[in-house]
């Protein structure tokens, strides 16, 4: 059985991106350290699908409660007034070097790019979450590297993200 208010709502929102003459007008990209060694990748991914629609990007970085106080340590912020995830965000390595690979000349369509912080214990809720916000028409993962058995499955956040998504999510499989 479809659930007709799913069905419904999927509908409507496509609706509502051919009623503005584009398919996709904003994509969110997730991006975290255990993926840099793939950002390459899905620049490519990213610059196909939303350059020439001029859509924005949303680099989605998230991190842990701990994750996030180590970096504030790291990066020598005071602990009583730490900066917020955005701005910590854009510090991370995985997406300056994401945001610069969108801006390199041969794929740079003019898109902006915006970032997103996420302190979480989930990191598919927060990249579902992050979707939701900004009405994201299309979501790209990336994918760890897995025995030739655990290819049968997606890992946890991918699974996540693939079936709680309000829009359709590209799987960037890692080389």
């Amino acid at each position: 059985m479809v659930d007709s208010n799913t069905t419904n709502r999927d509908r409507s929102r496509y609706q509502r991106g051919k009623d503005r003459g584009q398919s996709v007008s904003s994509i969110v990209v997730a991006v975290s350290e255990i993926d840099s060694g793939q950002i390459d990748n899905v620049s490519d991914v990213v610059a196909e699908v939303a350059g020439p629609a001029h859509a924005t990007v949303h680099l989605v970085c998230p991190f842990s409660t701990d994750e996030f106080e180590k970096t504030i340590q790291r990066l020598e912020y005071d602990a009583d007034s730490p900066p917020e995830p955005d701005e910590l965000a854009k510090r991370s390595q995985s997406v300056r070097q994401a945001a610069a690979g969108l801006r390199d000349p041969t794929r740079n369509y003019g898109m902006p790019i915006t970032v997103h912080g996420r302190i979480t214990d989930n990191t598919g809720e927060a990249i579902v979450d992050t979707a939701n916000e900004v009405n994201a028409d299309r979501v790209v993962i990336c994918g760890g590297n897995r025995s030739p058995t655990g290819k049968a499955i997606f890992g946890s956040t991918a699974q996540y993200a693939l079936l709680n998504a309000p829009c359709p999510v590209t799987f960037v499989r890692s080389d």
